[in-house]
């Protein structure tokens, strides 16, 4: 199983145990829930329950589409007008559908990065519905942000290195166009 492979697995199941926990918290939640809350975990914004299941499934649908779509908007476009390190090389016809697949992968697990945050959230927001009383966990968002910031940071390192990384035999000082 490819790295491709591997990442839309995982997406798939990140999705499947969101509707799953969904479906469970659902029902234990009151008609009138708390959506917002204040830097102290106060809550100040209400919305009704049905209103949330909806805005979650579009932000989810349209995280879905951008994750799994643009990826492939971007192996429709022409490769002179990428702006790729050492493009010449990882464009070549030979390595083109290589290159789309880790661009693809790569566009999947940042949207399996935004998607665990968006669960973190949710999550923390019905914990404080369902609880006594009724306080936001600021500080576990905060650490999360934290994590996911990290995260993406080390994605973004990862991702621009695999691109500056070429054979040694491949001239680099010769390969600034495209030729195909």
């Amino acid at each position: 199983m490819n790295n491709l492979s591997v990442a839309r697995a995982v997406y798939a199941l990140l999705l499947i145990l969101g509707y799953f926990n969904w479906m469970r918290i659902y029902s234990k939640l009151p008609q009138r829930i708390a959506v917002h809350f204040g830097y102290d975990g106060t809550r100040n914004g209400w919305a009704p329950k049905d209103g949330l299941l909806w805005t979650i499934l579009v932000v989810v649908v349209i995280l879905s589409v951008t994750t799994m779509g643009i990826p492939r908007l971007v192996a429709a476009v022409s490769g002179d007008r990428m702006n790729l390190p050492h493009r010449a090389y990882w464009l070549a016809s030979e390595r083109r559908k290589q290159t789309m697949g880790f661009i693809e992968a790569q566009g999947i697990w940042f949207g399996c990065a935004v998607l665990l945050l968006l669960y973190t959230a949710f999550q923390l927001a019905m914990n404080a519905n369902l609880s006594p009383d009724k306080h936001f966990d600021s500080h576990t968002m905060w650490t999360a942000l934290g994590v996911f910031f990290f995260v993406v940071v080390v994605w973004m390192i990862h991702f621009v290195r695999h691109f500056y990384r070429v054979p040694e035999k491949y001239n680099t000082d010769s390969q600034d166009t495209l030729h195909n």
